[in-house]
């Protein structure tokens, strides 16, 4: 993660996927239940026998199933989703933060996480070397800790980045594998 992508990252986008999941969730289990109440139960408590009866079921089973799987993968999904958004979206505020803070120390923050300072104009602090000597640590050493901050902000932001790809690969496999035993033999 570097400054430019944290700074100008749009973490509400994922919160408006998460939210997306959270609906299709609800809507799957609306259908689910309006399947079960106007197919399912009806055809499983008929008196209907023989072979296409078993085959009738048969096929109610494995589609019941397929919805049951697809409501239980999406909450955790929008839960994923909306932790990433925070998780990154809280970087990106202390990144923000930091970065005002260190231009009210005339500290330059540059894209590449490079710290620098403007020197004290010539005959600011007199012709005093040691005053100069002092002004140019105290610069020096505010600019090593707000660089030491930015790259603890940018890991925690590629952190929460990488743990919300990983959750997100998970589910994909996770899908693809019930597909793949869900499809027909």
């Amino acid at each position: 993660m570097d400054i430019p992508t944290l700074r100008d990252a749009k973490p509400d986008t994922l919160e408006t996927a998460a939210d997306a999941y959270r609906q299709l969730d609800d809507a799957l289990l609306n259908r689910q239940q309006d399947w079960r109440a106007g197919t399912a139960e009806p055809i499983r408590t008929s008196s209907w026998t023989g072979e296409a009866s078993v085959a009738a079921n048969k096929s109610i089973d494995h589609t019941d199933e397929r919805l049951a799987n697809a409501i239980t993968d999406l909450a955790p999904m929008a839960d994923a989703l909306r932790n990433g958004a925070y998780r990154i979206r809280t970087a990106q505020r202390d990144l923000l933060n930091t970065l005002e803070e260190a231009k009210s120390k005339g500290l330059i923050v540059g894209d590449d996480g490079s710290v620098t300072w403007t020197p004290p104009a010539p005959g600011r602090l007199g012709d005093d070397p040691e005053a100069s000597k002092r002004m140019d640590d105290q610069n020096r050493a505010r600019a090593e800790d707000t660089s030491a901050e930015i790259q603890m902000i940018l890991q925690r932001a590629d952190d929460a980045d990488r743990d919300l790809a990983t959750q997100l690969n998970a589910f994909q496999n996770a899908a693809t594998e019930l597909t793949a035993q869900s499809a027909p033999a």
